[in-house]
């Protein structure tokens, strides 16, 4: 029909060998000049099979969404699994731990105490003046009070590997140089919309090395 640009949406439920398939199945149907823009779709392991097979563009909230809707993979990073950002949440904005607090559950001094010296204990230990246990413990001290004992041992080993990591002291984007440690800090719209401005840098830059990696090969 003429077609120069393709959109192809509805393919985010799939798994990417599903989605590599698709591609595989339209690519002899294409035109030299023509276009094509995967829809919701992002994973960058898979950038280089999406350009052999015709893809020249892609759009995706996932690396934003991430930074707050994940569990787990809030963090992302060029290279390697993505880390789990540090929840300290503000005693009197999370609405499960006020509702506790309004209740009687929790006492709101006890809760502000924990939620106080959880980032304090995060900034000591970012400048070198806190061991990673004592963070660590400190931060857990705090997790237990507005998720339970439960849920604090589960997230340890996660907490334990972001923090030990410093991912954020590698990172060279504006974001991790602007503001250090707390782009990992799991608290309050500012700084998890900036963790998503990172992934979304992380995205980008793995994009570039991915075409950059290409026209080498075609050179």
């Amino acid at each position: 029909m003429g077609y120069k640009n393709i959109t192809m949406g509805g393919m985010v439920p799939l798994k990417t060998t599903q989605i590599l398939e698709t591609l595989e199945e339209i690519k002899p149907l294409l035109k030299s000049d023509t276009r094509v823009h995967l829809l919701g779709i992002a994973r960058p392991e898979s950038f280089a099979d999406f350009i052999k097979f015709g893809v020249t563009s892609i759009d995706s909230t996932t690396p934003l969404q991430q930074a707050f809707k994940d569990r787990k993979n809030n963090y992302h990073t060029p290279d390697g699994p993505a880390y789990t950002a540090v929840r300290v949440p503000q005693f009197d904005a999370n609405p499960s731990l006020s509702r506790k607090i309004k209740s009687g559950v929790i006492d709101q001094d006890i809760a502000r105490h924990l939620e106080k010296n959880a980032m304090n204990a995060l900034f000591e230990y970012d400048k070198g003046a806190l061991s990673l246990d004592k963070a660590l413990e400190t931060v857990l001290a705090y997790e237990r009070l507005h998720s339970g004992e439960k849920e604090a041992e589960k997230i340890r080993a996660d907490y334990e590997r972001t923090l030990g990591d410093r991912p954020w002291k590698q990172c060279k984007c504006n974001i991790c140089k602007a503001i250090g440690i707390n782009v990992i800090i799991f608290r309050g719209a500012e700084r998890n919309r900036r963790r998503g401005f990172h992934n979304i840098q992380v995205l980008y830059s793995r994009l570039q090395r991915t075409l950059s990696q290409r026209s080498e090969e075609l050179s």
